[in-house]
This record gives structure tokens, sequence and C-alpha cells, in this order.
């Protein structure tokens, strides 16, 4: 049995011809998971981002909202809670957007809204919260 040997149209055979062509793939399959993985990256720097500005308008509103009710009837009591809020903020690392204390029926609120910067341009987060103590006063011991 006689094995025939193909030739390209060079004239040169075919596994000459092909030389490479799996490092080409390679590279190409790296840089395709190299994409998926920054890709991947960025979506989970944006959504954690998201619950660090969440939870820092939580801690910076309860922050508020507990200063205010402390100082209720205070002059000034609303800009100071809101400074409060600022200098929580400041140690949490986030920026304090807005802060808007009132005082309802139910007792005193302050509405916060924070900024979390992100590593990436595009991701900054914000969130809002509104805080404001239980009635009865700080403890929730109403009667």
């Amino acid at each position: 049995m006689t094995v025939v040997a193909r030739a390209s149209a060079r004239g040169a055979p075919f596994a000459e011809v092909e030389r490479g062509s799996g490092t080409v793939l390679v590279v190409g399959a790296a840089a395709l998971v190299l994409v998926l993985v920054t890709g991947a990256l960025a979506v989970v720097t944006s959504v954690v981002t998201g619950h660090r500005a969440a939870a820092a308008a939580d801690l910076v509103a309860l922050s508020a909202a507990t200063a205010y009710a402390g100082l209720a009837g205070a002059t000034g009591a609303g800009a100071s809670a809101c400074a409060l809020a600022g200098a929580a903020a400041a140690m949490n690392h986030v920026v304090l957007v807005s802060c808007s204390p009132s005082a309802s029926a139910t007792g005193p609120r302050v509405t916060v809204v924070v900024s979390v910067p992100c590593p990436l341009r595009w991701c900054p987060a914000t969130a809002r919260a509104t805080a404001g103590v239980a009635e009865g006063g700080p403890g929730g011991a109403g009667g």
C-alpha cells in the first residue's frame, strides 16, 4: 500500500502550510477568556459598589436620625444631624449628596442620599435611605 501525501496549491505538504495554526487558536481562546473575565469583574464591581452604597446610606441615615431625635426641639437640630451625617459618610469613604431632616407626626425622620465612588469610571453608585426613631424614643418603648 502506497501513501500519497497531498500538497497545497504552492506544492508544499499541508502539514507545513498549517504550521502555527494551533498557536493562533490558543491565542484567540486566551483573548476570549480575558475579555469574558474582564466583563465579569466589571459587573461584580458594579454590584458590590451598589451594595456598598445602600449599606452606607442606611448607616448615615440611622446616625443622623438618632442625632436628630436626641436633639429634638433644640435650635439647629436638623443642621447638627446633617453635620453628623456628613461625618459618618466621610468615615465610610462615601459622599453625602443630600440630607433632609423632617419632623412628622410619627417622629423625627432624616432622608439622606449618598454617592460611592467606584474604581471604574462608569459605575459610581447612589443610594437613598430614610430613617426615623420608633415611637417612644430611641428605646422604642412607647406608651
